[in-house]
């Protein structure tokens, strides 16, 4: 049996009042254990069992304003914070962050970020506007993405995980001091639709990346919302097959798990191109049409 603590206190940053969510991670009943990046073939990794906190909406909402490894700094309204919890654990005060800093850009409407250094773990939460990071070399870990519609909700959501990158796609960022860093990640996607046949049946299968050429499925993942915190892991896709001489032969609309099946009808033989079409509330992507031959 393991037994964890999580803490809760209401915590002053500048005029504004939030909810602080502590919790342990290594089940020693304390939630303010410091920890420290590790160093694992050369590359920063993430402090195992490390404790963490949220920062919570006062209204009591499931959206965290934001988080942070604990003794770390924290993103909360366009600045940092250090924060800390007094000795004998009665009170919790939150300090603007005083040391060097520099600004990461994204050309993303929303999105998070975890950014793992030498000395610091970052856990950014933002938009177009540059966001102030503690001076340090860094290897991001984790990049998610959100499509909102126009009223700020969430359609759409892209998570990517580092840990399958090969080495150029990796995101290395050496925050200077007052410097700014423009990090191009995420949206618009590039799809490449592979088209096989296999016992009398066509299987289209969409290969995605985002705008550098970073994979998709296998290191992240695509998920359609449907409603607040209801993923819906296998978006709905369309494949138009159509002939040499612009004729539609079929339009096939399924929930997309691995790969859509299509059965050939008899007789049907050929040079065909297929596309594939996402939801309108999807991220942008481009995907040229993929030729092939039914035999």
């Amino acid at each position: 049996m393991m037994i964890r603590l999580c803490a809760q206190g209401r915590c002053r940053f500048g005029d504004k009042t939030h909810v602080l969510r502590l919790h342990d991670c290594n089940a020693n009943l304390c939630v303010i254990d410091l920890s420290t990046p590790t160093v694992e073939q050369g590359r920063p990794r993430y402090p195992k069992k490390a404790d963490f906190f949220h920062v919570d909406p006062e209204d009591g909402g499931k959206e965290h304003l934001a988080e942070a490894v604990y003794g770390h700094p924290l993103l909360l309204h366009g600045r940092l914070w250090n924060v800390t919890v007094s000795a004998d654990g009665t009170s919790v005060a939150a300090k603007p962050y005083e040391a060097p800093v520099g600004r990461l850009a994204f050309d993303n409407a929303s999105w998070e970020a975890t950014l793992v250094g030498a000395k610091h773990v970052v856990h950014l939460k933002g938009g177009r506007d540059p966001v102030p990071v503690p001076v340090d070399r860094y290897l991001m870990t984790i990049f998610k993405e959100n499509r909102l519609n126009r009223k700020g909700e969430v359609t759409c959501r892209l998570d990517m995980y580092a840990s399958g990158w090969k080495p150029e796609h990796q995101v290395v960022v050496d925050v200077k001091a007052d410097g700014r860093h423009e990090i191009a990640i995420g949206s618009p996607l590039n799809v490449t639709l592979e088209v096989t046949q296999k016992e009398g049946r066509l299987h289209f299968k969409p290969v995605i990346t985002d705008r550098a050429g970073r994979p998709i499925y296998g290191h992240g993942y695509l998920q359609q919302i449907h409603g607040p915190y209801m993923p819906h892991w296998n978006p709905e896709v369309t494949i138009t097959i159509v002939s040499p001489d612009g004729e539609r032969v079929a339009g096939i609309t399924r929930k997309l798990v691995d790969d859509v099946s299509w059965p050939v009808p008899p007789g049907l033989r050929g040079a065909y191109t297929a596309t594939i079409t996402y939801p309108d509330d999807a991220f942008p992507y481009e995907c040229k049409p993929a030729a092939f031959t039914i035999r």
